[in-house]
Order: C-alpha cells, then sequence, then structure tokens
C-alpha cells in the first residue's frame, strides 16, 4: 500500500510539473511532421477507496484548461499576438483555425493554404505584412470585446483613419469563436 501512495504522488508530482512546462512547450513554433508525444493515461485511486479507480486521467486532461491559452479569451489574444508576431503564419493556422473549417477542408485546400503562408513567411514584403498585423493586434489587448448574447463569440475593433486630420472609423479588427470551450480566429458557423 506505502509503494501505491508513492507511486501515485511520484505520477501527480510529475504532472505537476509537465503541467509547469506545457505554456513554453506551446509557445514554441511547431515544425512541420512534428507530433506532441503521446502522455499515457495514469491510474487514480478513487477518494476513500483503496483500490485503483477504472478512470484514467492523461497529463493533458489535469493540466489542459490550465496552460492551454485558447481556454481564456485574453490569454489566447495574447497567444495569437504572440505567434503572429513570431512570423509562424502555419502554427497560427493549425492552432487557432476553427476544427470544422479544416475538417471541411481537402488535403489540396489544404496545402494550398499551408504553401500561400509559407510564400508570405519567406517574402520579405509578407514578413512586413505579419510584422504590421501584429501591431494592429497590439490594440487588442486590455480591450474590452464586443460579445454576443450567447457569449461565444468576441469581436474586437479598431478605430482607423484615413489619414492625418480626417474623422476615424471603427473597423473591425478580428472575432473569435468559442468551440468546445476554445477560442478561435473565425465567426460563428
Amino acid at each position: 500500500m506505502r509503494r501505491l501512495v508513492v507511486i501515485i504522488v511520484s505520477a501527480a508530482l510529475t504532472l505537476w510539473v509537465v503541467g509547469l512546462l506545457r505554456p513554453a512547450i506551446q509557445q514554441a513554433p511547431k515544425t512541420a511532421g512534428a507530433s506532441s508525444p503521446a502522455v499515457p493515461p495514469l491510474e487514480v485511486p478513487k477518494a476513500n477507496s483503496g483500490s485503483l479507480s477504472s478512470k484514467s486521467v492523461s497529463a493533458a486532461s489535469v493540466s489542459g484548461a490550465m496552460n492551454d491559452p485558447q481556454f481564456g479569451l485574453s490569454s489566447a489574444v495574447e497567444d495569437i499576438i504572440s505567434i503572429q508576431s513570431s512570423g509562424d503564419l502555419l502554427y497560427l493556422f493549425e492552432k487557432y483555425t476553427p476544427p470544422a473549417k479544416l475538417a471541411q477542408m481537402t488535403p489540396e485546400q489544404r496545402l494550398a493554404e499551408e504553401q500561400q503562408r509559407r510564400d508570405i513567411m519567406a517574402d520579405p514584403d509578407g514578413q512586413e505584412r505579419t510584422r504590421r498585423v501584429a501591431r494592429m493586434y497590439l490594440s487588442m489587448q486590455g480591450q474590452t470585446p464586443e460579445m454576443n448574447e450567447a457569449g461565444d463569440v468576441a469581436t474586437y475593433y479598431q478605430d482607423v483613419s484615413e489619414g492625418p486630420g480626417m474623422p476615424t472609423r471603427r473597423a473591425k479588427l478580428m472575432s473569435l469563436v468559442k468551440i468546445d470551450g476554445k477560442w478561435y480566429i473565425g465567426n460563428k458557423p
């Protein structure tokens, strides 16, 4: 019994450390073809029971909501700004495109989208546009978005002017939609 307690405490400590390291790992840009390592499930004892539960908990599910920036609106905005600023448009596309939209794309469409983003990242003019967009996104930090009634679509706006001395107008900068608890770039389907 004492050995089982030591194993469980060790596993819990490992999950806690993985949870602390996950944000740093998620901030690193993904490379094409790279996949995250699978984390085997951990058997957890039931409360007030001496036997192991049949319920499994993975490290990802334990630390997922706490460490995944997509679960919080402001943390998703900061993550989008960070990724956009790094210029990794492929990673931004993979992480913040709504799953249904990705699922609807044919392999050819997905390859074309990825190639377009590679071309932008390789072109000096494209890199400058990427930095300009990142600077525009910075205006979203600290801004209270306009929310729909259900609270699952957040729209950010920016005041823009056509030139010096010209009146400003409010222009839509970006909408984020909440799907299964995570925020994605886009509008509600």
